[in-house]
């Protein structure tokens, strides 16, 4: 979506070189609960780059580290490999209880296989296989989620008429009865009363048809489609029905799209309000003196875990979020709106497209093939 000036040469992680950005440091304790956070520009650089299967080594426990420095990721800086091992696997651990604790609160997640498709020399499809998450994809995935669901909390009360956030509503009723009774005739109960309910019955459903892998890849098929689609919302829209604000799936209250500007325009919007947070907050205390910048995680009026709504709401405070919004250009909420109905449609056509062209990929391979093997292929179906 942008230049590669911005995309590859400014923005994305380089080792060794500095990148400007956005950083969210929490503070997260042996249980996985959060106790502090802190929101605001920094300086990164990486000390080296790993892909998802090298991470996956290190958690798996199978990499090992060459002092000598012949093998694996090139390192920058004065961190050893071993460093990266160390804070790799903490981190593994610390995301893994943190995924436990949503699920635990009642997040909802349906694990279809995705096909892939292999492709010969002339572009042409050869193969398919059925694409596998890892525990390296979960690791960074449950700090995507957080880092979105902080900013949603933090935009949402600092500009509650203008914010652009991400809800997903409860499925349709009809819908969900149908995949109850759908699954009452083939003796499977169901309590789909709420999302947590559900997330619970779904590994006893796979427990029960576990010896008929077709089932259960229509089961859980069906389970997606009683699924509304999440969409992208103006706050403004939705004032005085904020129950409607919720994530059905990740079952939060409150979420927005933040970690991925550089292939999704609503991000860009959210980065511009959240850099309006941050100036006003720094404003705000500038002139209070009461909740300055130097005195670390866990103390900011704005972007702590507790936004200080006497402070947002006192003179000083509006005028400090007033001129921030000016200054980076937060959107008013008449604009929010439309960039939101339009994002949403895009999305969807967007999917559109991508089912298609895996129609054309899966139906080009199958001519080809002089045996074919019968099998169900469905597509990956997480609304976030």
């Amino acid at each position: 979506m942008l230049p590669p000036e911005l995309s590859e040469q400014a923005c994305s992680l380089v080792p060794g070189e500095d990148r400007l950005v956005f950083s969210i440091i929490w503070d997260i304790d042996d249980t996985g609960n959060i106790t502090g956070r802190w929101i605001g520009r920094s300086v990164i650089r990486s000390c080296c780059k790993l892909s998802y299967d090298d991470a996956q080594d290190i958690i798996d426990g199978g990499f090992e580290v060459d002092v000598s420095g012949k093998t694996g990721p090139k390192l920058h800086g004065q961190f050893e490999l071993k460093d990266v091992v160390d804070s790799l696997r903490s981190l593994h651990g610390i995301t893994k209880k943190m995924r436990e604790i949503r699920l635990r609160n009642g997040a909802f997640w349906i694990e279809i296989p995705k096909i892939v498709f292999l492709f010969d020399e002339s572009g042409n499809p050869c193969d398919s296989l059925l694409g596998v998450r890892k525990e390296s994809s979960f690791l960074v995935e449950e700090l995507m989620l957080l880092a979105n669901r902080s900013v949603a909390e933090v935009i949402s009360k600092a500009f509650p008429g203008c914010a652009l956030l991400r809800r997903h509503a409860e499925p349709k009723s009809m819908k969900l009865k149908e995949f109850e009774e759908f699954c009452r005739k083939r003796g499977l109960e169901l309590d789909a009363s709420s999302s947590g309910k559900l997330h619970l019955a779904l590994p006893k459903m796979r427990e029960k048809v576990k010896t008929d892998p077709v089932l259960l890849q229509i089961l859980l098929a069906r389970a997606a489609r009683a699924m509304q689609l999440a969409v992208y919302f103006c706050t403004g829209d939705l004032r005085g029905r904020e129950d409607e604000w919720a994530h059905y799936g990740l079952s939060i209250p409150l979420y927005t799209h933040f970690t991925s500007p550089l292939r999704r325009y609503p991000d860009i919007v959210v980065h511009r309000t959240l850099a309006a947070v941050v100036e006003a907050e720094e404003a705000y205390a500038e002139k209070r003196q009461s909740c300055a910048a130097s005195d670390g995680i866990g103390n900011r009026c704005f972007t702590g875990l507790y936004f200080d709504e006497e402070a947002a709401e006192s003179e000083e405070g509006r005028e400090a979020l007033v001129c921030a919004a000016v200054r980076y250009g937060v959107p008013a909420s008449e604009v929010v709106s439309e960039v939101a109905a339009y994002c949403n449609e895009r999305k969807r056509a967007g999917k559109h497209v991508e089912q298609s062209a895996e129609n054309v990929y899966l139906c080009a391979l199958l001519k080809n093939k002089e045996v074919i093997f019968f099998s169900f292929f469905f597509h990956l179906l997480f609304f976030i």
